[in-house]
């Protein structure tokens, strides 16, 4: 526990210093911590632009673990190799674990990638391994990735769904993936029959309020979890980066969400230093209350 409350003055000096340095909250929706309050659960998602050991040095791959160290759970994109993944979860510290998708995952040689996942293993543990969406209808150029995890006093557990939406010139395709996603949603939550709380995450590759999201979020309790962030890209015009649940089954959800700008907290808001080293893409992550028992 004594290491549990050390992180967690840690994490809210940063976020201090974001809401300083940010201006205005403008990246945070948050509320102050009252002594005696329940512990809580930070989730996120980040787009590591072309992530690989190739591509990062040791001085990158620990500015990238710091970027996310005071988050418990992390899914990864743009995973080109998972001994970089490996290599943050060292830097991260030894309680810190990885796993990544047995193989790349998409249709093309340009663009397959591994999806990954990094987690706090002082606070939650993996169930089972990842798993891929099975696509039946072949609707994915990359198909979603999903893991469970739970918390070690077994008081919450969660499915991560990761995605990654396809690029390209056409935005037609990138539309017909996302109004896919109300059955990836279902098929997940038939895979998981144990675990009714379900987070997805991803790089869906068109802004908020595109009207492609309208399938996913016509779902019993669907929200956008960040539906007023700010940009979540380092040139400050895409909102590309976002988190879906279900309010009628998680109840755990604060309503809190971050994106986190490394690039103005670190980087002095030079985009083009920020993306070498690290990313184009900023982590996003919402809070979640850690309850006394598990109400699925």
């Amino acid at each position: 526990m004594g290491k549990r409350i050390r992180k967690r003055l840690q994490e809210w000096i940063a976020v201090l210093t974001m809401v300083l340095t940010i201006g205005g909250g403008s990246y945070l929706i948050t509320r102050g911590v009252d002594e005696g309050e329940p512990d809580f659960l930070e989730i996120g998602w980040w787009n590591i632009r072309d992530l690989s050991s190739q591509s990062r040095s040791d001085e990158a791959i620990s500015q990238i673990a710091l970027v996310i160290e005071t988050l418990e759970v992390v899914a990864v994109g743009e995973l080109n190799d998972p001994e970089a993944l490996k290599r943050i979860a060292e830097s991260l510290g030894t309680e810190w674990e990885w796993a990544a998708t047995s193989n790349k995952i998409g249709r093309r040689a340009g663009t397959r990638e591994y999806y990954g996942f990094l987690w706090n293993s002082e606070v939650v543990e993996m169930i089972d391994s990842v798993r891929v969406d099975p696509d039946p209808q072949d609707d994915f150029d990359r198909e979603p990735a999903w893991a469970t995890f739970r918390t070690l006093d077994g008081t919450l557990d969660f499915t991560l769904i990761a995605v990654h939406i396809t690029w390209g010139t056409r935005v037609g395709p990138r539309k017909e993936e996302i109004r896919a996603l109300a059955q990836v949603w279902d098929r997940t939550q038939r895979a998981t029959p144990d675990d009714d709380d379900l987070v997805l995450v991803g790089d869906f590759n068109r802004k908020v309020g595109d009207d492609a999201f309208i399938p996913l979020l016509s779902l019993p309790g669907m929200v956008r979890a960040n539906e007023e962030t700010g940009p979540t890209n380092i040139s400050s015009n895409t909102t590309y980066d976002q988190i879906f649940i279900s309010r009628e089954v998680t109840r755990e959800w604060t309503g809190e969400y971050a994106v986190i700008a490394f690039d103005e907290l670190y980087f002095d808001n030079n985009d083009a230093l920020a993306r070498e080293a690290v990313s184009d893409h900023r982590p996003v992550w919402i809070r979640m209350r850690i309850p006394a028992q598990d109400d699925d």
